[in-house]
């Protein structure tokens, strides 16, 4: 004789209410982490430092180098003879070098 015990309603409630608070605990986990990213974006925290140099030909102009470089918001601080500065670079027109 086989002795198959009937499982109860508690028996599958509790094991549907164990398998509900793993996917929860799994939301809030991907939620926290994601919530602490978006805080600290403005700041270094995630970031690093990338040096890019690209060879672009000589004697390009400024309206130009912006488009070229794929820079957003493009603007020259400054000008010292073959050398322009820009945000976060500089570009040699004389050689085509940019930083």
């Amino acid at each position: 004789m086989e002795n198959k015990e009937k499982k109860s309603k508690t028996h599958y409630m509790r094991s549907l209410h164990r398998d509900i608070v793993f996917f929860v605990i799994g939301l809030i986990v991907i939620y926290s982490i994601s919530g602490v990213v978006l805080i600290y974006r403005d700041t270094n925290f995630l970031k690093h430092d990338a040096v890019v140099e690209k060879k672009l030909s000589p004697d390009m102009d400024v309206s130009e180098l912006g488009k070229v470089l794929r820079l957003r918001d493009f603007k020259v601080v400054k000008t010292d003879g073959q050398i322009v500065h820009f945000q976060n670079g500089t570009y040699n027109k004389k050689t085509g070098i940019a930083k």
